[in-house]
């Protein structure tokens, strides 16, 4: 029996709390629409996020999305300020309205021109903690931490590196310019690679034809060991008929030598 009590009990405090909600948006609506136009009535239904909805959904968000200390502080807080719009802004409508039946004195212009700065001022709260409460995301927040440790690492390090410039200069440049003389004379390290192959060289010898070698009795004589001077033109011509009895063409055996 006492759980069916507790289920009616729930019932009727969701009950309660949704009629409240829809009495209260709905004079809330009823204001904003009277600043606006009569062709742009429909805006005022986006206004209700800054009041009513607004307080549902910052609720929903500190519940059960809301992640470390600064999302929850943020969320907590706008559910309270949504509230407290809401109430002010469905009381004036309320003071407004019986002003304009008569029952109460209605409110002036400048008391009218008080509440829609209210609620403009309201807007922008809402827009506001919505971009702090993504600036507070812990891994937002932890990224920025470590991006600022690294960047104070990296100005130490130019730092030092700039008061080491030339020290470094000098103990770098020589290795550098060793190995840029090793690369070069690897490349260049001879007439080709620098183009220059084919200068100054002479010219290569006609090629000779087949077939066209020089005949026996037209070669010249080798000489005579340890000699220089070339044979008379007897000896060459005795020379000719001299290869084992052989003519000078090499048919035949030559004439036999006079004898007296």
């Amino acid at each position: 029996m006492k759980a069916i009590w507790q289920g009616i009990a729930k019932v009727l405090f969701y009950v309660i709390s949704a009629a409240l909600l829809v009495y209260a948006a709905a004079r809330s609506l009823d204001f904003i629409t009277k600043t606006l136009p009569p062709d742009q009535q429909i805006i005022g239904y986006l206004a209700l996020a800054a009041t009513s909805g607004g307080a549902i959904a910052w609720l929903m968000i500190f519940m059960y999305a809301a992640q470390g200390t600064g999302q929850k502080v943020i969320s907590g807080l706008m559910v309270g300020i949504d509230l407290l719009g809401e109430f002010a802004l469905f009381t004036f409508d309320t003071l407004l309205t019986s002003g304009q039946a008569g029952l109460i004195d209605a409110l002036t212009a400048d008391e009218i021109r008080m509440v829609v700065l209210g609620l403009s001022a309201l807007i922008a709260v809402n827009i506001l903690a919505t971009f702090a409460y993504h600036l507070v995301d812990p891994e937002t927040s932890r990224d920025m931490r470590e991006a600022a440790v690294k960047d104070e690492l990296e100005n130490k390090a130019l730092k030092l590196i700039e008061k080491r410039g030339s020290e470094l200069a000098g103990d770098l440049a020589p290795q550098l310019a060793a190995q840029w003389a090793a690369d070069f004379e690897k490349r260049f390290n001879n007439l080709n690679a620098l183009g220059l192959g084919r200068i100054n060289q002479p010219p290569a010898p006609p090629a000779r034809k087949p077939g066209f070698a020089l005949l026996p009795w037209k070669r010249k004589p080798a000489l005579p060991t340890g000699s220089t001077t070339p044979p008379p033109p007897q000896a060459e011509a005795e020379q000719g008929f001299s290869n084992n009895g052989h003519g000078k063409d090499g048919a035949g055996p030559g004439p036999a030598p006079f004898r007296g």
